[in-house]
């Protein structure tokens, strides 16, 4: 006969129907689930899921902060957020094969690409504050001045 484990977890969707007296439902997630971030870990249902990942993308665009991209102005930024992600994504691979980055692309992952991009930028930036600025000599400044009549004296 197994024995029968006590619930360790408690359903993240805060409006879980499937507990008791109105609380979330408290059910049992091995480690390995809490560990590979497995569905198990965070809601009791597949259902309860999918509405915790809703609640955690409506509380992230309530409080996402305002546009800190550099490269975009308040106006190309709203652009870019309402552009499809499957289009965003496209977009995104064809910039990061354009700089070379290709092979640690397809090898590695969205996430590597854009780390050894950052990592390429860090070591480039050091390189460039290593490097002594020549000075700049200035030109002497011509003035021309005019120069008042001598008058000998006798």
């Amino acid at each position: 006969m197994n024995r029968i484990l006590e619930p360790n977890c408690y359903c993240k969707n805060r409006y879980c129907p499937h507990g008791e007296g109105g609380q979330p439902k408290r059910f049992y997630a091995c480690k390995y689930c809490s560990r590979v971030a497995s569905y198990k870990s965070v809601a009791c249902c597949p259902e309860c899921f999918q509405a915790y990942q809703d609640q955690v993308l409506r509380e992230r665009e309530r409080t996402r902060k305002l546009n800190n991209r550099i490269d975009m102005n308040d106006e190309q930024f709203a652009t870019l957020m309402a552009t499809s992600i499957v289009q965003v994504a496209e977009d995104s691979i064809n910039e990061i094969k354009d700089a070379g980055y290709g092979d640690v692309l397809q090898d590695e992952g969205f996430a590597a690409a854009v780390d050894k991009i950052n990592e390429d930028i860090k070591a480039a930036e050091a390189v460039a504050v290593e490097k002594p600025k020549k000075k700049r000599t200035r030109k002497p400044k011509v003035v021309e001045v005019e120069t008042p009549e001598v008058v000998p004296q006798e």
